[in-house]
């Protein structure tokens, strides 16, 4: 009886230790992926780029960007550029600003977007203002090796970026606030 005790306890303490392995494991895989997902700039996306673009941006962002990729499109005949997005806290108001680039820094890089090959790269500033109005958790960041980024750019002339600038009132209004070079 003793002995069968001794083993059981035995048994007891290595399926514990096991458990906790498997747990640490587990932890460990689900935070590479989130890591290996955020910064990665040839990741493709998991969704279709319209089914990501319904899902991850708020009813008044997603007619932003594309009002102003329409707006672009009139503007000039080059539809293969780039727009940042900017979400930043400017005194202790959200603000929200969409600006033509000639490159993005995958540095500052926290998600991105295809429409109509146009690229809309995201830099987060403020984790608070970005609240409600995006969803990183679910922004895939598309393959975006054709477009140039920090490190394989060349300014072959002047470059005056265009766009405008938001005041976020909540999670699903925008303010115009200003249109224009910036």
């Amino acid at each position: 009886m003793c002995m069968q005790i001794i083993i059981l306890v035995f048994n007891l303490e290595y399926m514990v230790k096991v458990i906790a392995i498997l747990l640490v494991l587990v932890l460990f895989s689900n935070c590479h992926s989130e890591r290996s997902r955020g910064k990665n700039p040839t990741l493709p996306a998991n969704i279709n780029v319209d089914q990501e673009y319904d899902i991850t941006l708020c009813t008044s962002l997603r007619a932003e960007i594309k009002s102003f990729s329409d707006e672009l499109d009139s503007l000039t005949s080059d539809s293969f550029g780039i727009v940042v997005i900017v979400v930043k806290m400017e005194k202790t108001e959200c603000s929200l600003r969409m600006v033509t680039q000639p490159y993005y820094d995958s540095k500052l890089l926290d998600g991105a977007l295809l429409l109509n090959r146009r690229l809309f790269v995201f830099y987060i500033e403020d984790s608070v203002c970005s609240s409600g109005i995006m969803h990183f958790g679910l922004l895939s960041l598309p393959n975006i090796l054709d477009y140039p980024d920090e490190n394989n750019f060349e300014l072959l002339g002047s470059y005056e970026p265009w766009g405008r600038k938001y005041k976020i009132l909540c999670p699903d209004s925008l303010e115009l606030v200003y249109k224009g070079y910036f």
